[in-house]
């Protein structure tokens, strides 16, 4: 596989904030810009807490000696089961109000689905975004190797980034090998593994071992380089498979934990044992776009998988 890294415009690591409750999201994001442990911050507004990221941006730039706008690199996503293209205008500029900036550093369709209008409609009404100076960059969230073929069949302005669910039990090879051939960047979310959310199946999958930060590979890599699990994955994220991992937390502790994951030096070949982990594993089914009535009858069809 090819390892070359994607860096984004200020670092190989962003925040995500998808769960981070209201209430602690200002402090934690704050602390991410403040220590510059973190300037690459993930939003989105169904996570109920994009006011809040925009205080923390906010007070950053305004009361932090130093602290610059361009030094920040915000994404947020349009939810479009329910936002026609011709509402992405408005919609924008709804969340730079809330966000408290100017201008969006990146801009994502958040799910594959076109009840409100087509993907080549959505695109397009992205690019208006990117050519009205609202948005710097614009990318797709959740789509599989299939649908950004289609995508990229259509687009005038290419995605510059493909955030879907990746971790050591869930690697998604063939579209990560996809995405870099097509110059796309890879963000991985729930990079992790997300204990919360690992539940007992999906997509017909039953559990047969461990998740990511208690599998014995990742343990025993672990012990050997006197790390946690979690700096592990992270580090296998970006110096092994060259993405871009959104690692959510509101601890600042286990921020400058991530952070100092990038700092550890280990060999190709202990990060390529990763790669044997038998048991794949999507935790984020997306059901909530599949049933009877909806776009996606299955979940085969929402992520084009066997």
């Amino acid at each position: 596989m090819n390892t070359t890294l994607q860096n984004t415009p200020h670092g190989w690591m962003g925040l995500g904030t998808w769960k981070s409750s209201p209430g602690v999201t200002k402090d934690i994001v704050f602390e991410a810009l403040a220590s510059g442990l973190c300037r690459h911050i993930d939003s989105a507004p169904v996570y109920q807490n994009q006011r809040e990221v925009g205080e923390a941006i906010e007070l950053y730039v305004k009361d932090i000696n130093g602290g610059k706008r361009e030094d920040v690199h915000v994404t947020s996503k349009l939810m479009t089961y329910s936002l026609p293209p011709e509402k992405f205008e408005e919609e924008t500029k709804r969340q730079l109000k809330e966000l408290r900036i100017e201008k969006l550093d990146l801009m994502l369709l958040q799910w594959p689905v076109t009840t409100s209008g087509s993907i080549e409609a959505q695109w397009k009404a992205l690019e208006r975004l990117v050519r009205k100076g609202l948005v710097e960059r614009i990318g797709v969230s959740n789509f599989s190797r299939k649908k950004l073929e289609q995508l990229l069949r259509c687009c005038e302005i290419k995605p510059s980034v493909n955030q879907i669910e990746c971790h050591p039990n869930w690697r998604q090879d063939d579209l990560v090998e996809f995405c870099k051939e097509n110059d796309i960047v890879v963000q991985c979310y729930g990079p992790l593994g997300s204990g919360d959310q690992f539940s007992s199946d999906g997509l017909n999958r039953k559990r047969s071992g461990a998740p990511p930060l208690s599998n014995h590979i990742v343990v025993e890599l672990a012990e050997k380089y006197g790390a946690t699990p979690a700096q592990i994955c992270l580090n296998w994220a970006v110096f092994h498979r060259g993405t871009v991992p959104l690692p959510k937390t509101v601890n600042k502790e286990r921020l400058r934990e991530n952070k100092e994951a990038l700092d550890i030096v280990i060999s190709s070949e202990d990060l390529a044992k990763i790669d044997s982990i038998e048991e794949q594993y999507r935790l984020q089914h997306g059901s909530f776009h599949t049933g009877p009535t909806k776009e996606f009858k299955t979940l085969e069809e929402l992520w084009d998988e066997d």
